[in-house]
């Protein structure tokens, strides 16, 4: 009796066991996709690439996708960063996203890139964009939706804002946006599952000139406000309940900031 109680013990833990490793959090890394720095010394863009992260990080995927089955994204250059940085001072340019200090909008970011790959010859299969018009609790997109994005060699990018935080208000009050790539998801910088955590490259100065991927966890936001004003151009205080926070793993973020997710992009290109 106790020799079969033995064996289904271990039936039931060995079930158990292949249940939760069938179960785990599903993972991708784009280990080759380029992290070229948006200030990098060689770049010619105007006010030395202060405001170019979100051509920055259009180019730095669209030259990954350019070695990985659609050649005609890159016509710029000889080495990684040679063509990184023409492609992007283009991307920035009257034609695509015309960069100004004020940055530009996850909708716009999306109608620019879509615009380059049609230029050069590709078609869009799928895309997705969440923006500042779309805030609202029922509209906040989940990891999934976001991170979905990334199949079948599709890019992502992140828009995220820097907050500063008054606990006595519960009010998160914008002091800056920047777009990030998304380059992969689920697993922490140990290569252990982790949900709440994304993989992403980072063009700002404070990330390094060499590459690097930066494990970024998250938490979702339960109560408060988020405010962004930008005179003149936008004005919004919402409801931040459901955003997510990236805690920590964003060498972007400095002391007390907190960093918050305000939206993505994602597309995939027929192949």
């Amino acid at each position: 009796m106790k020799l079969i109680r033995s064996i289904i013990f271990t039936l039931l833990v060995f079930s158990i066991s292949y249940y939760v490793s069938s179960q785990e959090v599903k993972s991708v890394l784009n280990q080759e996709v380029s992290d070229v720095m948006q200030m990098d010394e060689q770049n010619e863009f105007v006010d030395n690439g202060r405001y170019y992260c979100a051509p920055v990080a259009a180019a730095n995927y669209l030259i990954w996708l350019s070695d990985n089955g659609f050649p005609d994204l890159n016509k710029f250059g000889e080495t990684t960063k040679e063509k990184v940085l023409n492609l992007a001072k283009i991307l920035g340019g009257d034609n695509y996203m015309r960069v100004t200090s004020i940055g530009i909008s996850n909708s716009d970011f999306q109608k620019s890139v879509i615009a380059y790959v049609n230029d050069c010859g590709y078609r869009v299969k799928k895309t997705d964009c969440w923006d500042f018009n779309q805030y609202s609790f029922e509209n906040i997109p989940d990891l999934d939706r976001i991170t979905r994005g990334l199949d079948n060699r599709g890019m992502v990018w992140l828009m995220v804002g820097k907050y500063s935080y008054n606990q006595d208000l519960d009010i998160y009050v914008s002091k800056g946006l920047h777009f990030i790539t998304l380059v992969g998801y689920g697993v922490n910088i140990h290569n252990d599952p982790q949900e709440n955590c994304l993989i992403v490259n980072c063009s700002s100065p404070r990330s390094g000139i060499e590459h690097l991927n930066e494990y970024a966890t998250l938490r979702k936001i339960t109560s408060g406000k988020l405010k962004i004003d930008f005179p003149n151009v936008l004005n919004l205080e919402v409801n931040s309940s459901g955003f997510y926070e990236i805690t920590d793993g964003l060498k972007w973020k400095r002391g007390d900031e907190v960093i918050i997710i305000n939206g993505f992009v994602s597309i995939e290109l027929i192949k």
